[in-house]
């Protein structure tokens, strides 16, 4: 879940604030982050709501999260913005 990060910090929340909400500790939170521990069905769909983004979204990998970015952006930004845009998200996912 390499993009609960991402969409963590776009919320404004520290790791500690999403415990918080989930009624969770930090620590979970962080081995969700990393990978280190999967999450259910259930714990997803109250991450996302959390977040801010679908259930789906947090599945998605880092380059298909970029994609559906880049999409979403190409239908409704000028040129210039879509330049902005897209080096931003290359540097916020690599």
């Amino acid at each position: 879940m390499k993009t609960l990060k991402v969409a963590r910090e776009q919320a404004g929340l520290r790791q500690d604030d999403l415990a918080r909400i989930l009624g969770m500790k930090q620590s979970q939170i962080s081995r969700i982050e990393s990978g280190l521990r999967e999450t259910t069905e259930e714990e997803r769909m109250k991450i996302a709501k959390a977040v801010g983004v679908s259930p789906k979204e947090l599945l998605m990998s880092s380059s298909e999260a970029l994609g559906a970015m880049e999409r979403m952006i190409l239908t409704s930004a000028s040129s210039e913005q879509r330049k902005v845009a897209a080096t931003m998200l290359r540097e916020l996912f690599g």
